[in-house]
């Protein structure tokens, strides 16, 4: 065999290589697209749409009464092409905000903070995603990044605690190549080899979860995510901001009231009225936001503690255990906004 034949050798082999983890790619690619369509679009959310990446995202361009998505993808106007000082607000549900285009956070937050005399006009984004996790944004900061904000705020924690079980809590951290690999604990580098190997049912990567009391638990997933996203920001030479997360139940010091009960829902881990193990595994989170915005310099923008002042009524600032009101809103976006000026962000 001579060395010509050697040559068309290889890369004939190379072709095969690359044609087989092309195809293995696109199968795993629709099979994420159609478990996507399977979950998320059973709640009829035609302004998203599946992203291999981290998971969905918003349609560009989406239009309806309530609601408005612009071409980059965000919720709410088109960004202004001149020189602006630009916080991003990254979040799930609760950064999106509910219905009706003046009601979310960031909006209020840029109401409040375009008034401020500043060298440049300030412009938020509201880069919120309804269902995002830890791990989803952790996916996407870095292209979020490519829109230069001078600030980022940081508000992600519920939707952790929702999906998570802390009786059968499994170690995710590490690389993986994006959120649907993840989701299913399969670190995948290689298709093809991935593919040979499971075919062989040696599959033995998927992490075995262990299960915690409730006391004991502290949720290393979420801040193993917190902590990429906020190195993620500060690596570029941005300023970040993590918000604590408000709830509809009171702290230790509030007792329950029947309109309360009647607007809470609870995680699928923790039965149903039972608030103590609720009030226990919402303050392992808290000290996590709390202890990565100490360590990583971060500002912390204390929303919970906001909604604790018990002159205040709580009842109509939520509309569930996690979501604000429109009102609940406007309280928020108010203080997030005083907070970013209060720490010289927008200047």
């Amino acid at each position: 065999m001579d060395r010509d034949d050697v040559l068309i050798g290889l890369f004939a082999a190379a072709t095969a290589l690359c044609a087989g983890e092309t195809v293995f790619r696109l199968k795993d690619r629709n099979a994420s697209k159609a478990r996507f369509l399977r979950e998320r679009w059973t709640l009829e959310k035609s302004w998203e749409r599946f992203d291999a990446v981290s998971g969905w995202e918003l349609v560009p361009g989406f239009s309806s009464e309530d609601i408005r998505i612009n071409r980059h993808g965000f919720r709410g106007p088109e960004l202004v092409k001149v020189k602006t000082s630009r916080v991003l607000c990254l979040g799930d549900s609760v950064t999106f905000g509910p219905m009706g285009e003046k009601t979310p956070y960031p909006y209020i937050a840029r109401e409040i903070l375009s008034k401020t005399n500043t060298s440049r006009p300030i412009e938020v984004i509201n880069a919120g995603v309804g269902g995002h996790s830890s791990a989803n944004m952790r996916f996407r900061i870095g292209r979020l990044m490519r829109f230069k904000p001078d600030v980022v705020v940081i508000f992600s924690g519920w939707n952790d605690m929702f999906s998570d079980d802390f009786a059968s809590y499994a170690d995710l951290r590490g690389s993986v190549s994006s959120f649907w690999h993840l989701d299913m604990q399969k670190n995948v580098r290689s298709y093809l080899v991935d593919a040979i190997i499971t075919a062989a049912e040696r599959n033995k990567r998927r992490p075995i979860p262990v299960a915690y009391r409730p006391s004991e638990f502290v949720p290393f997933n979420f801040e193993y995510n917190l902590r990429e996203i906020v190195s993620t920001v500060t690596a570029r030479n941005v300023r970040a901001a993590i918000m604590t997360l408000p709830s509809l139940i009171p702290n230790e010091q509030e007792a329950l009231t029947p309109a309360m009960v009647k607007k809470v829902m609870f995680p699928q881990s923790i039965a149903a009225g039972d608030y103590d193990t609720f009030k226990t595994i919402y303050r392992a989170y808290d000290a996590v936001i709390r202890r990565v915005a100490a360590d990583t310099g971060s500002v912390l923008i204390d929303t919970a503690a906001l909604f604790d002042d018990q002159k205040r009524p709580r009842v109509p600032f939520f509309e569930d255990t996690c979501h604000l009101s429109p009102l609940g809103h406007k309280i928020a976006g108010t203080f997030v906004a005083e907070r970013l000026i209060a720490e010289g962000m927008t200047e």
